[in-house]
């Protein structure tokens, strides 16, 4: 007999759990290179690079942001949402 959580089977739930465990425990690419950045060049030269990551990362949010809102108005135009 398999546990259900919420419609979810937990042999279903188990990779889910997994993923999340690793990526909330290893650190990311921006993460590693600032640290190393910071250590080799000091905490002041880094921040130009800290500045780019974060800018970087608020672009590309700002790209799938629009890319959703296109898709939708795009898909929206060609089958409208009340299409039975």
């Amino acid at each position: 007999m398999v546990a259900v959580v919420k419609g979810l089977r937990m042999d279903e739930i188990w990779p889910l759990l997994l993923f999340t465990a690793i990526s909330t425990a290893t650190p990311g690419s921006a993460t590693v290179m600032a640290v190393a950045s910071g250590t080799r060049v000091g905490f002041a030269r880094s921040l130009p690079l800290v500045a780019g990551l974060a800018l970087g990362l608020g672009l590309g949010l700002m790209a799938a942001a629009a890319g959703s809102v296109l898709g939708a108005v795009l898909v929206g135009s060609v089958i409208p949402i009340w299409w039975p």
